[in-house]
């Protein structure tokens, strides 16, 4: 559900760009750009499994790189072992600026612990 908010919010909001590649009329990938007054986030971005590989996503990059207007920086994150897309950001001249591990703990079920007592 976390992610459905995410990925609504991003397509519906005023804030974000949300450009889209299209085969024989299917769009088969997007990329969504938010801007602040530094620079230009890629927030979300995705390409149909079955395509990836096929340029799609250095495609979308290349178009999202031509809305990078303050200052030409351009940020984006993902996970670090996600390799294949550091290698396409590396081909596009992207550099790591840095880097950090993030851990989702699953907490389902959960509880809650308010001064001493057990709500849940």
């Amino acid at each position: 559900m976390v992610y459905r908010n995410w990925i609504n919010e991003c397509f519906q909001s005023e804030q974000h760009i949300t450009l889209y590649a299209v085969v024989d009329d299917k769009p088969v990938g997007f990329i969504t750009l938010r801007s602040s007054e530094y620079a230009l986030e890629i927030v979300l971005n995705a390409v149909e499994r079955e395509l990836r590989g096929s340029g799609i996503y250095t495609d979308l990059c290349m178009e999202a790189m031509k809305h990078a207007t303050r200052n030409n920086l351009i940020t984006v994150s993902t996970q670090l072992s996600n390799f294949g897309v550091q290698r396409i950001w590396a081909k596009l001249g992207f550099e790591p600026f840095y880097s950090f591990s993030l851990l989702h703990l699953n907490t389902l079920p959960f509880q809650f612990f308010v001064s001493g007592s057990e709500r849940k």
